[in-house]
C-alpha cells in the first residue's frame, strides 16, 4: 500500500491527508478506515507540516523532494485559503502587498484581532506559518524586522525600493485622509491616529488600523440616559495596489464584520482605500 501513496503523492502532488485518503478510496477501491491507516502509516519521503491547523485534525502531506517547489506552494496556499479563513486571509493580504509587509503592518492588514475570545490572534497567525516555513521574520535596512513570503524570498531577490515606494506614497495619503477627515468634523481634530507615527498601531476595539479616530457625528454617538456619551469611531486602511480581487477586499469586510459583532464598541464608519479594483 505504501507504494499505491507513494505512486499517488507523485502524480497528484502535495495536499491535505484527508483528501489523498478520498482519492485512495475512489481511485483504489479502499474502505475509508483503510485510507485513513494508508496515509497515517505514510511512505517512504512523506512529509506532515506541522503547526498549521486544517479542519478534521488534516495535515498538510507532501514528498520531501517537492518541497519548496512551485506545486508545494500552490497546494498549500489553495488549501490554507479554502479550508483555514483566517490563515488564508493573511496570506492573500500579504501577497498582494508584494510578499513584504513592514511586521506591525502585517497585524494590520491580516484580518485577525490582535485578541478576541473565539478568534485565532493575529500574532498566533504569525508566529505558526514561521514555524511552518511559510512566512519568514527578515531585517530589512531603513524598516527594520519585516514578514515576507517564503516563496518570494525563494524565487527572488524582495523589491525593497517598491516597498518603500508603496510605504512613502501611502503615508501622503493617510495624512491626506486625516485632514479630510479633520476638515469635514467627521473625527476628534487632535485624535486621528496614523500607522507608524507611535510605536503601537492605531486600534479600534481589538483590530489595528492603517488610520482610527473617535467621531462625534450624531449618528455615532451613543447617548444614553444616565450615560456618559460614547463616541463611535472612524476606521481605515489603505493598499495602493491596482485591480484589487473580491479575495482581498474579502478580508477587509471579514474585519469589519467581526468588530461589528463586539457589543462594548461604538459604532464604526470604516474605509478601504484602493487605487482601484476588479
Amino acid at each position: 500500500m505504501s507504494k499505491v501513496l507513494l505512486s499517488l503523492l507523485e502524480s497528484e502532488g502535495p495536499g491535505l491527508s484527508t483528501e489523498l485518503a478520498r482519492k485512495l478510496e475512489a481511485e483504489h477501491g479502499m474502505s475509508p478506515e483503510a485510507a485513513r491507516k494508508c496515509v497515517s502509516r505514510g511512505c517512504v519521503g512523506m512529509k506532515r507540516l506541522s503547526y498549521l491547523p486544517f479542519p478534521r485534525n488534516a495535515r498538510f502531506v507532501y514528498l520531501q523532494k517537492d518541497f519548496g517547489s512551485f506545486e508545494y506552494w500552490r497546494a498549500l496556499i489553495d488549501a490554507l485559503c479554502t479550508h483555514t479563513v483566517a490563515y488564508g486571509a493573511a496570506l492573500i493580504a500579504l501577497s498582494f502587498r508584494g510578499g513584504l509587509v513592514p511586521k506591525s503592518h502585517f497585524y494590520i492588514a491580516c484580518g485577525s484581532p490582535l485578541l478576541q475570545k473565539g478568534h485565532v490572534a493575529a500574532d498566533a497567525i504569525l508566529q505558526r506559518l514561521v514555524k511552518a516555513n511559510v512566512l519568514r521574520l527578515m531585517d530589512v535596512p531603513g524598516l527594520g524586522e519585516c514578514v515576507a513570503l517564503e516563496q518570494e524570498v525563494n524565487r527572488q531577490e524582495p523589491n525593497y525600493s517598491a516597498l518603500r515606494a508603496r510605504l512613502i506614497t501611502e503615508e501622503i495619503l493617510l495624512k491626506a485622509v486625516r485632514n479630510w477627515l479633520r476638515n469635514l468634523g467627521m473625527a476628534s481634530y487632535d485624535l486621528v491616529a496614523i500607522r507608524d507615527e507611535k510605536p503601537i498601531p492605531p486600534k479600534v476595539g481589538t483590530f489595528a488600523w492603517d488610520l482610527s479616530a473617535p467621531s462625534y457625528l450624531a449618528p455615532m454617538v451613543d447617548r444614553r440616559k444616565g450615560e456618559r456619551t460614547k463616541p463611535g469611531f472612524v476606521a481605515c486602511d489603505v493598499l495602493l495596489a491596482a485591480d484589487l480581487p473580491k479575495e482581498v477586499v474579502g478580508t477587509f469586510i471579514r474585519k469589519c464584520n467581526t468588530l461589528r459583532s463586539l457589543k462594548r464598541v461604538g459604532r464604526c464608519l470604516q474605509f478601504f482605500i484602493a487605487e482601484s479594483y476588479a
